[in-house]
């Protein structure tokens, strides 16, 4: 699913988050602009031995944001314009959904690709639900 950014949608904020979801509580990233607000969220349920999580990297692969490890930093993309969203329901790998965001300065025609990774890292024991949800969208399923 791919979302083409509306005329003059800009971002008001990048945020983590908790929330909760029917019988599970999920962590993520949630991208707030002027127009709707963007979510990308796993279930922090936790078991033995494992690695789950949303991240944000540039790309180049550097990471930015991670929801174990890394904070967002301060003002993080706000102001810039949101040019596309590219979301697959296909999973990059067996545990991992890749979705590749565009964004640009306002009034610059150069624009900067950002990674939003969900991921579970579990050894084929331990699935986690995850949702990508917009105002017309959603996708819910395990990893």
């Amino acid at each position: 699913m791919n979302y083409i950014g509306k005329d003059n949608e800009v971002i008001e904020s990048v945020k983590e988050f908790a929330l909760s979801h029917k019988t599970d509580n999920y962590i993520g990233l949630y991208i707030k602009t002027n127009y709707d607000t963007y979510k990308f969220m796993i279930s922090d349920f936790r078991a033995c031995c494992e690695e789950y999580g949303v991240s944000l990297s540039d790309n180049c692969e550097k990471e930015i944001f991670d929801t174990n490890n890394k904070d967002l930093p301060n003002d993080f993309l706000k102001g810039y314009a949101l040019v596309k969203i590219e979301y697959s329901h296909e999973k990059s790998n067996e545990y991992t959904f890749s979705t590749k965001l565009v964004v640009r300065k306002v009034n610059e025609p150069y624009t900067t690709v950002y990674y939003i990774n969900i991921s579970n890292g579990h050894n084929g024991y331990y699935p986690h639900g995850y949702i990508v949800e917009w105002s017309n969208y959603k996708n819910e399923g395990e990893l």
